[in-house]
């Protein structure tokens, strides 16, 4: 059972450690039609890695996934057993609100802009009262749990992007620079779904990142692989455009076949439903609290 990463003690030297990182809808496993398949798709474009670490009498030895869990839970069913399986997961809500940042040899970005900070949707949507806008703090889980889908809506594509990328970064990061708690990767699979922009994610790989005050990069090998939906490869445009703030778009219910109905029911809440008129489905959603911002904190891994 892969593990967040945090509440992992690994003994792998982290030469032997691959990071994973998704980018775009791939880090958004509303998006995921078929994590196994994903998994296997992932796994292959690794194998240029175990092979020179086999030259050398070593092979992968622990992987560590920058983003949601359903990814690493499907690479650790069908990883051998000495493959240790983690993931690390920062949340795109935890950045909405940041501001600019300058400092001695680095420039981050404004995720905010002049946009209004997320407390005045909150309380223009009934979810928060006027008087608490000033209280919201995005670095507590409580507070970024009221982010909910419908709230997400409601925001600026390119802020949702910007603090996509953010989050992204953050995640990278935290798995290759050691001074972080967490297993370290010298060795990179970049993610990309053929659409989003992922420059950052590689040009951090080399050392440059402009959501990153001091990018450590990677030492080891780094492969960018493109997993755009074309294939057998688990990934749904339909999903997307049905839960990503990217793609959203008006999804006609009748056009969807029944295992793209029962892929988009298992994430959409009743809020979610009744903004895209879907029919009600006579299961219950086996995701949809998680990414509606009402489950635990280990369950925010779920959400994008």
């Amino acid at each position: 059972m892969a593990e967040p990463a945090r509440r992992v003690t690994s003994l792998v030297d982290p030469m032997f450690t691959l990071a994973v990182i998704p980018t775009g809808i791939l880090a958004n496993p509303r998006c995921i039609s078929d994590p196994e398949q994903l998994a296997k798709h992932i796994c292959t474009a690794a194998a240029p890695v175990d092979r020179r670490l086999r030259i050398a009498g070593e092979k992968i030895k622990h992987v560590v996934v920058a983003g949601p869990a359903c990814i690493a839970t499907a690479i650790d069913e069908i990883t051998p057993a000495y493959v240790e399986v983690s993931y690390n997961h920062v949340s795109f809500r935890r950045h909405l609100d940041d501001a600019g940042e300058s400092g001695d040899g680095f420039h981050i970005p404004s995720v905010v802009r002049d946009d209004p900070v997320v407390g005045e949707y909150l309380a223009g949507l009934n979810k928060l009262s006027r008087d608490s806008v000033d209280d919201l703090d995005l670095s507590d889980y409580e507070d970024r749990a009221r982010i909910t889908s419908d709230v997400v809506r409601h925001l600026e594509a390119d802020r949702f992007c910007r603090a996509n990328q953010k989050a992204e970064s953050k995640r990278f990061e935290q798995i290759t620079n050691d001074w972080f708690d967490i297993p370290t990767a010298k060795h990179a699979l970049i993610l990309g779904d053929g659409v989003n922009p992922h420059e950052h994610i590689v040009d951090h790989a080399n050392g440059s990142n402009d959501w990153i005050k001091y990018p450590t990069g990677c030492d080891g090998m780094v492969i960018d692989e493109t997993i755009d939906g074309s294939g057998n490869d688990g990934l749904s445009w339909v999903q997307a455009a049905v839960f990503d703030p990217r793609f959203q778009k008006q999804v006609v219910y009748s056009r969807l076949s029944d295992t793209q109905k029962r892929e988009i029911h298992q994430w959409l809440t009743e809020t979610g439903r009744q903004h895209l008129s879907f029919p009600q489905s006579t299961s219950t959603p086996t995701h949809a609290s998680a990414t509606d911002g009402t489950a635990s904190p280990t369950a925010e891994t779920a959400s994008p």
